[in-house]
């Protein structure tokens, strides 16, 4: 997490004490305002972490699995059909 805060803070995004870096809406506006190279790269380093948050969606059914899984597939993973 560290790391992810370093990566705002060289943007220009500051964080109160009280909010989190790594919420997923942060990442995704982040991301956002990233040419669309360096926004797939930096999705890409949450592949993995993207990827567990779709496994529990995908269980409970939800239909935001989807929406995460195009995420997944913008950073170049694969995700599994929904």
């Amino acid at each position: 997490m560290i790391d992810l805060i370093r990566t705002y803070e060289q943007a220009g995004l500051l964080f109160g004490p009280d909010e989190l870096p790594d919420h997923l809406c942060v990442l995704l506006e982040f991301a956002s305002t990233l040419a669309p190279r360096a926004a797939r790269e930096f999705l890409a380093e949450t592949a993995h972490l993207l990827a567990k948050v779709f496994s529990a969606l995908l269980e409970r059914g939800s239909p935001y699995a989807s929406a995460l899984g195009a995420v997944i597939e913008l950073a170049g993973e694969k995700a599994q059909a929904v």
